[in-house]
């Protein structure tokens, strides 16, 4: 048995939500800039364990084996054939999978750091809007854990593909903050 513990003061990744979540793995596995630093490094930290402990690398040599496939292209090429065999379209781009028309941007209530998110509520807000049934619905991370925030700044922006799910939506803020500024 092999337990990995990781940290959860936020959501991994920029998306939450099918499309959003789906446009930051393609973009980590292109190597683009856009994909998320975090979900690019839980994910090499995680495969690696999994390649040790499938007897595939040695101790201490997954991550290694893991970082060379995804920057060599492999794990993308990969990917891509498991989304054909799916019977998904393999020429897909993070492009081409949208996001609902509705939305609202969460705002920093005044300056300082994000010293943590809700993200029970984050959660309840996402499935509020549409998600998971709702493709198009989600939240996206504009800032993170620890950043700097100005007053005003928008933190992330809720999508849907219903107005009526939005004004859900925001009674959700208005009943818990979703984020905390120090």
């Amino acid at each position: 048995i092999d337990t990995v513990i990781t940290d959860g003061n936020e959501p991994i990744g920029n998306g939450i939500g099918p499309n959003l979540e789906a446009r930051d793995v393609l973009n980590v596995l292109k190597n683009d800039k856009k994909g998320p630093k975090d979900l690019r490094t839980k994910s090499i930290m995680l495969a690696g364990r999994l390649l040790e402990l499938t007897g595939k690398a040695k101790r201490g040599k997954g991550k290694e084996i893991a970082e060379k496939q995804l920057d060599n292209g492999k794990a993308y090429k990969k990917m891509l054939e498991i989304i054909e065999v799916q019977g998904g379209d393999p020429k897909i781009k993070p492009s081409d999978l949208t996001v609902g028309e509705y939305t609202v941007d969460y705002r920093a209530e005044k300056t300082g750091i994000i010293d943590g998110f809700n993200n029970r509520g984050i959660s309840k807000m996402a499935r509020a809007a549409g998600c998971p049934l709702n493709h198009e619905a989600g939240i996206y991370l504009h800032k993170h854990y620890n950043e700097k925030v100005k007053k005003g700044e928008t933190i992330f922006t809720i999508y849907s593909g219903s107005e009526r799910k939005i004004d859900k939506v925001l009674s959700l803020i208005n009943e818990t903050p979703p984020v905390v500024i120090e």
